[in-house]
């Protein structure tokens, strides 16, 4: 049993040896297949020249859109600081009315003490003492 075994071991082992120096597959060309593979990458290299084509337009949109966002970034930018003046302006005016109207307070005032002065002077004297009055405490 081992003898057969042993024969059956070598048998496969040449017959292994005898494939691997084989070499049972040969090149064929089949024209139709060739003409139809060569026909079909033509198909696809046109399809491949006309995306590159779209994506070079694209790109070209793209940058002329990005040349006018810069335009209107720098625009809104303009108008935001020429709304920052307008709104200091306003708060600037504001102030200078606050302003005038306080000295048409004091105008007014002087006017009514002057009138009163006139009618009694010994008022402004009295005035006077007791705002020296205030001050010293």
């Amino acid at each position: 049993m081992k003898n057969n075994r042993f024969k059956k071991s070598i048998f496969v082992l040449m017959l292994c040896l005898c494939i691997y120096g084989v070499n049972a597959q040969t090149l064929t060309v089949d024209p139709a297949v060739s003409a139809a593979i060569a026909v079909n990458a033509g198909v696809i290299n046109g399809q491949l020249n006309t995306t590159n084509n779209k994506l070079d337009l694209i790109q070209k949109g793209q940058l002329a859109v990005t040349g006018q966002l810069v335009i209107v970034n720098d625009l809104q930018n303009r108008i935001y600081q020429g709304l920052s003046q307008v709104a200091s302006v306003i708060n600037n005016l504001a102030t200078i009315k606050e302003i005038a109207e306080c000295g048409s307070d004091i105008i007014s005032d002087v006017e009514a003490s002057v009138k009163l002065a006139k009618c009694d002077p010994v008022l402004l004297l009295f005035a006077e003492g007791r705002a020296r009055f205030q001050n010293a405490g």
